[in-house]
């Protein structure tokens, strides 16, 4: 299985990187990228292992304060949003 980010979801993480709290350290804001590749791309062997998502088809993994949608179609992972904890209740394909 090949975990695939979808334009929506390379901009929310580029987005949320620039609103780190500590965007003034490199290191810590890296740090949130690397666990969120690698939590997308754990959902290659697991993607089935968290809950369900709002939006019916969808499920969501939580990583630290962030949430990666995502669906599995064609035997791969998409990842559809990657939110922050305060836009997660109103997340649209």
């Amino acid at each position: 299985m090949t975990v695939y980010w979808t334009f929506p979801a390379e901009e929310d993480l580029a987005t949320l990187l620039m609103r780190q709290p500590e965007r003034a350290d490199r290191a810590a804001v890296l740090a949130v990228a690397a666990a969120l590749a690698a939590a997308a791309e754990s959902l290659a062997r697991f993607p089935s292992r968290n809950e369900p998502g709002r939006v019916a088809g969808t499920r969501e993994l939580i990583v630290g304060h962030h949430i990666l949608v995502h669906e599995v179609a064609e035997g791969d992972v998409h990842v559809l949003r990657c939110l922050g904890a305060r836009r997660s209740r109103s997340h649209r394909r």
